[in-house]
């Protein structure tokens, strides 16, 4: 892989400020993002960020952790928006009770190794969770994970519970972890499974289940009157997101830091919910949504464009 170049450096008099252009060649920046709409969603907004101060932006995806974490590996791409529970399970097998700003520190100090550099955190946070209608009859006495688990070793009959499959593979955040971790066992559960999130939160919406596994992040939790049963014994690692990037990448293009920590900072758990709701719901389309993000400031104060660009106005 040939490194990221600055090939020009324009001195632009009206501001008092240089910035990089970079010319017509193959010399793009490549942002890998996994096949799944908040990841897509984070890398139009990252590519408009890096558009917006000179750089030319290539958006290559992948259908697996591995898979993209095989192109930051042979420098196939330059940036990724990475989840640090992810990396916490799958390169450093992290074990619960996990706190969130030891795990940060972990992945960051496990990818120097590797010349990755992790960013600024975010506070969105995209963990599995469990969700229950806000007000039902049969889950108004479940606060937490833990309460579900001692219900489920109280009932003869077990607890009916929806998942996705993902949920019931070998994983360290998946059920029969889960259920061990609280004190019960997978066996004291009736599992049915929904071969998409998008059905079971229509089950849940519907009344035709009581509990469902579901994603922090998505809108529905908020579009659907849901509410999560709080993982009291943090048992799940937290995705909490950060941008990661090739340390020659960011050598080579220094500004990049801000740009991405800019966004970075301004991202929250109830924000993307919200960001995906305006694409998913009402239907303005990704790369909308993702202008609105930066640009629209009275919408989002503070959002991007305004801290970064102020200056140069």
């Amino acid at each position: 892989m040939s490194h990221i170049k600055r090939l020009f450096l324009i001195l632009v008099i009206t501001s008092g400020l240089s910035i990089n252009v970079y010319s017509n060649d193959d010399n793009f920046v490549r942002i890998g993002y996994l096949n799944f709409d908040e990841q897509y969603l984070l890398a139009l907004i990252s590519r408009q960020q890096l558009i917006d101060i000179g750089a030319q932006v290539k958006l290559v995806p992948f259908d697996s952790y591995f898979d993209l974490r095989n192109a930051m590996f042979s420098r196939d791409i330059d940036i990724y928006w990475g989840y640090t529970g992810q990396t916490a399970i799958n390169d450093i097998y992290a074990t619960p009770p996990y706190v969130q700003e030891e795990l940060y520190d972990q992945v960051k100090e496990f990818d120097q190794v590797s010349s990755f550099i992790w960013l600024q955190p975010s506070t969105l946070v995209n963990n599995f969770t469990l969700a229950v209608r806000k007000t039902s009859n049969s889950t108004n006495e479940l606060e937490t994970i833990e309460d579900l688990a001692k219900l489920a070793n109280q009932q003869a009959s077990g607890v009916n519970i929806t998942l996705h499959p993902i949920f019931l593979q070998n994983r360290i955040d998946a059920m029969e972890y889960l259920a061990n971790f609280y004190g019960s066992n997978i066996d004291k559960f009736i599992i049915a499974t929904e071969p998409t999130f998008d059905a079971i939160y229509s089950d849940l919406r519907d009344s035709k289940i009581n509990i469902g596994l579901a994603h922090t992040t998505d809108f529905q939790l908020d579009f659907y009157s849901l509410r999560q049963l709080a993982d009291n014994k943090n048992a799940f690692p937290p995705f909490q997101l950060a941008p990661v990037i090739q340390a020659n990448t960011l050598t080579n293009n220094a500004e990049f830091e801000q740009a991405l920590n800019d966004i970075s900072i301004r991202l929250n758990t109830h924000l993307m919910r919200y960001l995906l709701q305006r694409w998913k719901v009402d239907k303005i389309g990704a790369r909308s949504t993702a202008k609105e993000f930066l640009y629209a400031d009275e919408i989002y104060p503070n959002s991007g464009r305004r801290s970064l660009f102020e200056a140069r106005q």
